[in-house]
């Protein structure tokens, strides 16, 4: 069975001994993503439409399930799930390579390992 972004993020923060919040990192983590997967999908469309985001891009906690219906109104669902998949892998490679000079050489290797079994 295949993770959920959630676990995936619980998973890593497990391997490097986060010390704090793992439920609210991850929490965050994921509002990230979603953010950026809504940015992504936003620039892509005619300006001219975009009007119809300005009010929730101009609110730093938008409301998701009005997100969740404009992007519907926009895109496809299959837009939208590669939108948040891309968004995902950018996000996740990005606090990796930031982290990776802190951690242990096993903690580097569990990270490699537990990464290839969800390829």
């Amino acid at each position: 069975m295949t993770p959920t972004p959630r676990e995936i993020i619980l998973m890593v923060l497990d391997i490097i001994e986060y010390a704090d919040n793992k439920e609210l990192f991850a929490a965050e983590f994921l509002k990230a993503i979603e953010m950026k997967a809504f940015l992504d999908l936003v620039a892509s469309i005619p300006e001219e439409k975009r009007s119809d985001f300005s009010a929730l891009l101009s609110n730093p906690e938008p409301d998701m399930q009005e997100l969740s219906s404009l992007l519907k109104q926009n895109f496809t669902s299959s837009e939208i799930d590669t939108a948040v998949m891309r968004a995902g892998k950018s996000i996740m490679e990005g606090y990796l390579e930031h982290i990776m000079p802190t951690l242990s050489d096993q903690q580097k290797s569990d990270l490699e390992r537990a990464i290839s079994s969800l390829r």
